[in-house]
């Protein structure tokens, strides 16, 4: 269960990303209306750009209001984060106890061929690694010809562009 402060402190976000997701509407309608300028266009697309993204972050916050149950709303972020960003596939995973592996909550391969075992560990290096350390996102758009590739097993799905976000909590991921 949330705690008390937590849910209102989440509450009140939802409030704001409301907010700015009605602004940003506004914006937009506005450049819809006074035609196809190049600047104009650029400025519409940024805009609908942070509206898709402010609209996103309403849902996923949502989600956390809504699921219980963590796997429920985790699952729902990810495809809402998979469809803004256009991705194919991903997972989501906890970080074990002792911090040395994950340990998969779920896995959506989007039918892409794959013949590693799922059940084989998957420890915490490469770019995984640094996004935990870091606490940070991390992303290779060229995954396949990077450095990153001496840590995927043989018969693993082709990765072009790869994306770790890690959940932190006070600071820790």
């Amino acid at each position: 269960m949330v705690k008390k402060p937590a849910y209102e402190k989440l509450q009140e976000r939802v409030k704001e990303l409301e907010q700015e997701n009605q602004e940003h509407k506004k914006k937009y309608e506005e450049l819809t209306r006074l035609g196809p300028e190049a600047a104009l266009l650029n400025e519409l697309k940024e805009s609908e750009q942070r509206m898709l993204e402010t609209s996103a972050l309403l849902e996923c916050s949502q989600m956390i209001l809504i699921h219980r149950e963590f796997e429920q709303a985790a699952r729902s972020i990810f495809d809402s984060a998979k469809v803004l960003i256009g991705a194919t596939a991903g997972y989501v995973a906890l970080l074990s106890e002792d911090g040395i592996e994950n340990e998969v909550l779920f896995l959506d391969d989007d039918g892409l061929p794959c013949t590693v075992d799922p059940n084989l560990p998957m420890p915490i290096r490469g770019l995984r690694e640094k996004a935990y350390r870091t606490c940070k996102a991390v992303f290779e758009n060229s995954f396949s010809n990077s450095k990153w590739m001496e840590f995927i097993p043989n018969g693993h799905v082709t990765l072009d562009n790869v994306l770790f976000a890690p959940l932190t909590i006070e600071g820790k991921a």
